[in-house]
């Protein structure tokens, strides 16, 4: 456990460079801590826990991160973090891997307001980006991330919520089986977001929608040249409610529902 540091409670991270670390068969390829994580700084690349969690990260608490970079970080399950991420800004996931679940993250994910986070060029088998609870408050970016299952920037089994009030939430160039975006149960969109260029081979371009679907509740959302071959924009239950803006344009299927394949559901 740990590569390079095991914290048996919490443990502060303030800058520094972690480069080349391994935990082989174990978790967290640079830090295994059993309390909480705090990183204000530093950068994390090509560390490893090839067979096993968190590829730079693993806690048993909170792990916050702010103003740091995990770039070519690879695990099993959760590439770079696998715990519960809190984001407070100036964070970028690049090039992160897990053969399994979460090609940067896999845990319960939250993106505070006022935080900017990006997320491009993960891969894993499902959730190419995140695989977990995610909750988007800030302005935070997926760009051309890639699960080879289900969700090309997000894979949940329970729920995706994005709340981007203070900012926007753009899905852009995205590619998996189902979901060329997200992926989930339940998908709940309060703010602001954009899906653009987002492709699914099978369903949902930029979201395939799960058991509760896609709510728009509030806030302008915008779909713009997705595809898939059922559902160009979104396959699944769809509603759309008063206040709240939708735009599809542009959209394309092999088969049917350019912009909305419920797939047998409501809208």
């Amino acid at each position: 456990k740990g590569g390079a540091i095991y914290a048996g409670r919490n443990i502060t991270i303030q800058g520094g460079i972690f480069e080349n670390n391994s935990a082989k068969t174990g978790v967290g390829g640079v830090i295994y801590a059993g309390g909480n994580v705090i990183v204000q700084g530093g950068t994390f690349k090509n560390n490893s826990a090839s067979s096993g969690k968190g590829g730079a990260i693993y806690a048993d608490g909170n792990i916050t991160v702010q103003g740091s970079t995990f770039k070519y970080n690879s695990a099993k399950t959760g590439g770079a973090i696998y715990g519960t991420v809190i984001s407070s800004g100036g964070v970028t996931f690049e090039s992160n891997t897990a053969t399994f679940v979460g090609g940067a993250i896999y845990g319960r994910v939250t993106i505070n307001e006022s935080a900017s986070t990006n997320f491009s060029k993960n891969t894993a088998s499902s959730g190419g980006a995140i695989n977990g609870t995610v909750i988007l408050n800030g302005e935070v970016a997926f760009e051309s991330n890639t699960a080879s299952s289900s969700g090309g920037a997000i894979m949940s089994t329970t729920t995706v919520t994005i709340n981007s009030t203070t900012g926007t939430a753009t899905f852009t160039s995205n590619e998996s089986t189902d979901g060329g975006a997200i992926c989930g149960n339940s998908i709940i969109i309060n703010g602001t977001a954009t899906f653009n260029d987002n492709t699914a081979t099978t369903r949902g371009g930029a979201i395939y929608g799960g058991i509760y679907g896609t709510v728009i509740s509030k806030g302008e959302v915008t779909f713009t040249s997705n595809e898939s071959a059922d559902g160009g924009a979104i396959y699944g239950e769809v509603t759309i409610q008063e206040n709240s803006t939708a735009n599809f344009n542009s959209n394309t299927v092999s088969s049917s529902g350019g912009a909305i394949n419920a797939g047998g559901k409501n809208i």
